[in-house]
């Protein structure tokens, strides 16, 4: 069996195991072409053997669809008349010329969302290329290992100036991706060494800068500045938390919560840093119904929770934004064996009621299983955000 195999089988082993509690009904749009892609998490952690890796597949043709073609790729689909135009991506929208070599160019921000590292990467039409995080972190920037954050890809000519002065042009071609949190495991070395979860990536529409424009939009999902990266909101394919309409609203979302006895790591990702005190008040559910309550903080444009017993060996990494319990609905005892999820309740940042989306976010859950009796832990399953909606 080879190891991809492998990994699989391990994967759904151990999610038989623990009771098959990821749930597929999620807020997010994933699996359909973007001008540009979001990877809300990303770390590289040579310490706790931690890495990120991207997988972009550039689409010879985009045919007739309406997320792509009207929310997330407007500018640069459909890329041809039949699956057999293969020659024809990376051209302009409409554009009857083919253009077969392009690029994407990536950024990394931390999790203050301070651009730290970018590079370009060559692509073809009907293209696959696979992005490690952590070999460019080793090559370019050392300091890098440990620092959690996120990734955006687009497209070359997006970074240029655009028709008039102060602007920047639209993307020319669309693509997608696929991202995983990998872990290696010491313990498993003799039977498959490594293991993953998935990333969620999210597609974005990336249109015409105006000059002086501040605001993302839904026909403009990133900004530039200086050639990089200003500003990134996934309005359409992301969790949108503001409801737009001039008055205060709450937002809930829940994210899945694996047995207690293993870590749960709990990402979100914000579109913008929030005003200081900025935090959810969250209600824990078990198996059975049962709820308590607690608060968490969320002070930056990516946070990280992990979720612990605290007497268990089951450290957090270094990078790690907040370490908790949580607390426990029916009592540790009962408790530890069941799975459940956390409801999380979070203000509105942003709304100028303009009727329309105006900010968004991603969250997800990374389920941890225990490997052996020293407490190894690996990733297993990813249980993506499940929204709610707002609430007055």
């Amino acid at each position: 069996m080879n190891t991809k195999f492998k990994k699989l089988a391990l994967s759904a082993g151990i999610t038989a195991a623990l009771g098959g509690f990821s749930m597929p009904s999620h807020a997010i749009i994933e699996g359909v072409a973007g001008e540009a892609l979001l990877v809300p998490f990303a770390i590289y952690d040579s310490v706790a053997v931690v890495n990120t890796i991207v997988e972009l597949t550039i689409p010879g043709t985009v045919g007739l669809d309406t997320i792509p073609n009207d929310f997330t790729a407007s500018h640069s689909t459909p890329t041809g008349s039949s699956i057999s135009d293969n020659n024809t991506a990376l051209s302009v929208h409409n554009n009857p010329t083919p253009v077969v070599t392009s690029g994407v160019h990536w950024y990394f921000f931390d999790e203050l969302s301070n651009h730290r590292l970018n590079g370009g990467l060559p692509v073809t039409a009907d293209d696959f290329v696979q992005f490690d995080w952590g070999r460019v972190v080793r090559a370019q920037n050392s300091a890098l290992d440990g620092v959690q954050g996120y990734l955006v890809f687009g497209t070359e000519k997006a970074r240029l100036v655009g028709p008039v002065p102060g602007s920047h042009a639209a993307a020319d071609f669309s693509f997608f991706g696929d991202a995983y949190l990998v872990s290696q495991n010491a313990i498993l070395l003799g039977a498959l060494g490594i293991v993953d979860a998935k990333i969620p990536v999210l597609p974005m529409n990336d249109g015409i800068d105006a000059p002086g424009q501040t605001k993302v939009t839904v026909d403009n999902q990133v900004l530039y500045k200086n050639n990089l990266i200003s500003q990134v909101s996934p309005l359409i394919s992301g969790m949108r938390t503001v409801y737009s309409d001039g008055i205060p609203n709450t937002v809930a979302f829940d994210l899945t919560l694996g047995l207690r006895l293993a870590p749960t790591l709990q990402v979100f990702w914000n579109d913008h840093i929030p005003a200081k005190g900025y935090h959810a008040d969250v209600d824990v559910f078990d198996a059975n119904e049962n709820t308590c309550s607690s608060v968490l903080p969320l002070p930056n444009e990516v946070n990280t929770i992990w979720i612990s017993q605290s007497q268990q060996w089951f450290l957090a990494p270094a990078w790690v934004d907040t370490t908790t319990d949580l607390c426990y609905p029916n009592g540790i005892a009962s408790a530890v064996l069941e799975p459940g999820f956390v409801r999380y309740q979070i203000d509105e940042e942003g709304d100028t009621g303009i009727g329309g989306p105006e900010q968004a976010a991603v969250a997800f859950s990374v389920l941890f299983d225990v490997t052996d009796a020293n407490n190894g832990i690996i990733p297993v399953e990813t249980a993506l955000g499940h929204e709610r909606g707002k609430f007055f």
